[in-house]
């Protein structure tokens, strides 16, 4: 099983993480450009250290979208699951699946409150993981790019809370800050 998931995981880290990269450059480089000549006119220090952060999260965006949106076809696969516990059967694929639903959201538990100062509240993370997977789901379901399942929701918000957890146990001994 965990052989399973690290093979989907390289598989699509493979397939979209240079074109992610490139992305976020110049999205991150597009942002970084007016501030860095604003601050130099009105002689403030730049917080370099903000938009390393910022491009970290952004590329993880992107590979989110990549993932769940943009590497697929539009009518590839519709439906909608709305029974939690719908999508579950006890097969090592199917418990892949969910692994990877819990996953893909991990990284934004850790990534989010790290970067944006005033996202360090369980209830602000909480309200946006849950839009953001709602919105795949959403866009998923609108444009046939994906099964619409309350699962997925779900083990989504789980895996960022999961990792918010941490993230403020990590804040709360100060090794985050």
């Amino acid at each position: 099983m965990l052989y399973q998931i690290c093979c989907d995981i390289c598989n699509v880290w493979k397939e979209c993480i240079f074109r992610n990269l490139v992305i976020t450059f110049v999205f991150v480089l597009g942002l970084a450009v007016p501030q860095y000549i604003i601050c130099k006119k009105k002689n403030k220090p730049i917080c370099w250290r903000q938009w390393i952060h910022m491009g970290i999260t952004l590329c993880y965006l992107f590979f989110v979208l990549e993932l769940t949106l943009l590497g697929r076809e539009d009518g590839s696969s519709t439906g909608v699951s709305l029974k939690i516990g719908g999508t579950y059967y006890p097969t090592i694929r199917s418990i892949s699946f969910m692994i990877e639903n819990v996953l893909l959201f991990f990284p934004m538990g850790f990534l989010f409150p790290w970067t944006f100062q005033k996202l360090q509240k369980f209830y602000k993370m909480f309200f946006l993981s849950f839009v953001l997977s709602l919105s795949i789901e959403v866009i998923q379901l609108t444009t046939g790019r994906g099964f619409f399942q309350v699962d997925d929701i779900l083990l989504n918000v789980l895996g960022a809370m999961l990792a918010y957890l941490l993230f403020s146990l990590g804040k709360y001994f100060g090794k985050y800050t």
